[in-house]
């Protein structure tokens, strides 16, 4: 089953709206969005979500700080950076891979920074998108209890994916 987007025009013009809100003298938009957000009893899972490019994904320096700062103020929070080969990628079981804020933090995750974050597909870990979901929606419902320590979560789940 692929990922229902009700009014996909709707979508592309608020994208365009809003990220023009703030634009440089010479007409280039001068902000970003964050992709997606989740919540539940006030735990977050916040989303980014960037096509490969040469094995990695690109997050300019602006919108990285923002969603880094949004972690260190959230502390019931996580960051998922996800990358796709292609957009068009919304089946149950096409692949795709994601990293973590936590993960990066605490340098199990190496990025390179020049100056945006570079993310290489080999820091990611491979996951259909069903399985994403059903973590993720599972994590909404454990860190909803806010007894839960957010940031001592380490197991993160992965698949193999086979080289073509």
């Amino acid at each position: 089953m692929a990922t229902v987007l009700r009014n996909p025009q709707k979508l592309l013009n608020s994208g365009t709206f809003s990220t023009s809100l703030v634009t440089y003298p010479d007409g280039a938009n001068r902000t970003t969005d964050i992709d997606a957000v989740a919540e539940k009893n006030g735990f977050f899972e916040i989303f980014e979500a960037k096509e490969f490019w040469h094995d990695e994904i690109r997050i300019p320096l602006a919108q990285f700080t923002t969603l880094f700062e949004q972690y260190q103020g959230l502390k019931r929070s996580e960051v998922f950076f996800v990358g796709t080969d292609d957009y068009s990628r919304v089946y149950s079981n096409d692949v795709i891979w994601y990293t973590t804020m936590t993960q990066i933090e605490n340098g199990s995750v190496k990025t390179v920074r020049c100056p945006d974050v570079h993310i290489h597909r080999s820091q990611m870990k491979a996951i259909t998108r069903a399985d994403l979901n059903e973590w993720l929606s599972q994590l909404l419902e454990f860190y909803a209890d806010p007894f839960e320590d957010v940031r001592r979560h380490i197991e993160f789940p992965e698949i193999k994916v086979r080289k073509f």
